[in-house]
């Protein structure tokens, strides 16, 4: 399955990966796995799930000479603000989302 991502999704997919790490680094290799199942058990929607499937497959096939330059200036950029504590954690997301979104809970 061949699925074009573009840079910004991969950036924020990023970020939000880096942001779920830092919130559950005091996890265990196993209670990181279960909350990634319980949280992918309730994506309903196929195109979301195959946007992930795809993030987690060609993440480990990715290789940095296959970025262009302003992919990776743009991922320095932000491990950057996420290394000065510029990111958002989780729950408050969720929390913000519920209140934007109400109908989608």
């Amino acid at each position: 399955m061949s699925l074009f991502i573009p840079g910004k999704v991969l950036l924020l997919f990023y970020k939000l990966f880096c942001t779920f790490v830092y919130t559950y680094s005091t996890m265990s290799s196993a209670e990181l796995k279960l909350n990634l199942h319980q949280l992918i058990d309730k994506i309903q929607d196929n195109k979301t799930l195959s946007v992930i499937y795809s993030l987690f497959s060609n993440s480990f096939n990715v290789k940095s000479s296959s970025l262009s330059q302003a992919e990776k200036s743009a991922a320095d950029e932000g491990i950057k603000s996420i290394e000065k504590g510029n990111f958002h954690k989780h729950d408050d997301v969720i929390a913000e989302m519920k209140k934007k979104y109400p109908d989608l809970h």
